[in-house]
């Protein structure tokens, strides 16, 4: 079920394996004048490697400190009021890191799972979209200092967090043969379609 009913802000999550094309459609959102919050995670890398801090994901706090940023950066532009706005990555995607990095059992996966349980994450979107790969079977993902996943890696990781938000949400896929344009299009398109099915 789609949660235009239950909540005064539609918030909706851009989800997707790394170097899909996320933020490029974040980014076009936001030219046509839409509420948009990019990737904490992307924001907060760049910061630790401008102050020496090249391998931050390795330190316990680090997905926490993800968390945390993700969700004041959220309370702030929802204290504004806005009807809807658009997210690159949703919150589950740092359990699924945590996962994948072999932190499942560990005390701060437990606390953002509790948190996640008390924000009831279930229904905390209005819609989640899964951004499929650019070009399909032939997507290739360059490392760099803040990608350092194997395409393969990345495909697998893009799964692993689709099917997370699986257990909560019938997530709408964004096919991957589009521009960065036509994906945000689209996603407006299906968002106008779910409106009128919620009216």
């Amino acid at each position: 079920m789609f949660n235009f009913l239950y909540i005064a802000t539609a918030i909706y999550a851009i989800i997707g394996a790394p170097s899909v094309g996320k933020t490029s459609i974040i980014n076009e959102l936001k030219k046509d004048g839409e509420e948009t919050i990019k990737e904490v995670a992307t924001e907060l890398i760049e910061e630790c490697i401008a102050k020496g801090d090249c391998e931050p994901w390795l330190k316990d706090n680090f997905q926490p400190t993800i968390f945390k940023r993700q969700l004041q950066t959220e309370a702030k532009l929802l204290a504004k009021k806005p009807s809807r706005f658009f997210v690159d990555r949703g919150m589950l995607d740092n359990l699924v890191y945590l996962e994948i990095n072999g932190r499942k059992d560990t005390k701060e996966y437990r606390e953002i799972e509790k948190k996640l349980h008390e924000l009831d994450v279930g229904n905390r979107y209005a819609a989640i979209f899964y951004i499929e790969p650019y070009n399909n079977k032939n997507f290739s993902l360059e490392k760099n200092p803040i990608r350092r996943e194997s395409t393969k890696e990345a495909l697998a990781l893009g799964l692993k967090i689709k099917a997370a938000y699986e257990k909560y949400y019938p997530v709408i896929s964004i096919p991957g043969e589009m521009t960065p344009k036509e994906r945000a299009n689209l996603i407006k398109q299906k968002i106008k379609a779910l409106e009128n099915v919620a009216a």
